[in-house]
């Protein structure tokens, strides 16, 4: 097994045991040493260190994380998810939005995007009626 592939192994193991701080750093470790910063491997470590910071609130983290991961999935389903929960999770309600409509256009029985999107445009209409 490739340096990387181990390291993101060593990592899923510690985020199964809730050791966020233990797997974000093994898939940092991952992500620097990665043969291929866009094969499958990249796309996984990023994606799995979003969801550590995600279980973190580190919103900017999963932000980051996330958009690499688009960058070179346009269609990652958890990618899209993830970081559209982190921008609700920030108030930037637009850009969350959008996320949840592209998830939901993968994927329309995805319910935790389902939810996120009526809370989502609630949030927006709150807001416009405060502008008003």
């Amino acid at each position: 097994m490739a340096r990387d592939e181990l390291l993101k192994s060593e990592g899923n193991d510690m985020f199964k045991n809730a050791n966020f701080d233990g797997a974000i750093a093994k898939y940092t470790e991952a992500i620097e040493c990665l043969k291929d910063p866009n094969g499958k491997v990249a796309v996984s470590c990023y994606n799995n260190r979003a969801a550590c910071y995600q279980q973190q609130s580190n919103y900017s983290g999963v932000i980051e994380d996330a958009s690499r991961v688009l960058e070179i999935e346009p269609n990652n389903e958890k990618a899209l998810l993830r970081r559209g929960l982190a921008f609700e999770g920030m108030e930037r309600f637009k850009l969350a939005l959008q996320d949840m409509k592209a998830c939901l256009a993968l994927n329309m029985s995805n319910a935790v995007a389902n939810k996120a999107q009526h809370r989502i445009q609630s949030a927006l209409r709150r807001e416009a009626q405060f502008k008003d």
